[in-house]
């Protein structure tokens, strides 16, 4: 690993004790204190290029910013999961998925129109599959 490489992370929302904690405890200790020890080398590093730099617990995934390592290492190795939905406690990742969560399942907000038969969706990926099945489009617009 790139040692002089892996800047703000993302702050947990809400409950006292995040979710983080009951969904990491299937890791060992050991475990725990690896990846928090590899989270702190990350952060304290003076990464400041774009070199694609790996994971040290997964080669093949790279990032080019310190953040996305440091967000990689929290939601992948350390499970945490600190956004929690008000309305059916399901636990995610980002404040940004559980916005689309609330958006697309709670709300039912069809923000992303088919292009071509004007059909809505309530996710990106879902249009996607439906340009990309019915209509045989695999580039998708990125406009709602």
């Amino acid at each position: 690993p790139n040692e002089g490489q892996p800047g703000s992370s993302q702050q947990p929302v809400g409950d006292p004790q995040p979710a983080s904690m009951i969904l990491s405890e299937n890791l060992s200790d050991a475990q725990r204190t690896m990846y928090k020890d590899y989270l702190d080398e990350v952060e304290k590093s003076g990464w400041t290029t774009n070199a694609k730099t790996p994971c040290r617990f997964c080669p093949d995934r790279t990032f080019n910013r310190k953040h996305d390592l440091k967000r990689h290492i929290q939601s992948i190795h350390l499970k945490n999961r600190d956004y929690q939905c008000d309305v059916c406690g399901e636990y995610f990742i980002r404040k940004s998925h559980l916005d689309v969560h609330r958006a697309g399942f709670h709300e039912k907000t069809m923000q992303f129109v088919c292009h071509v038969c004007h059909n809505s969706y309530a996710y990106y990926a879902t249009r996607s599959r439906h340009l990309r099945q019915v209509h045989g489009i695999f580039k998708p617009s990125h406009n709602s």
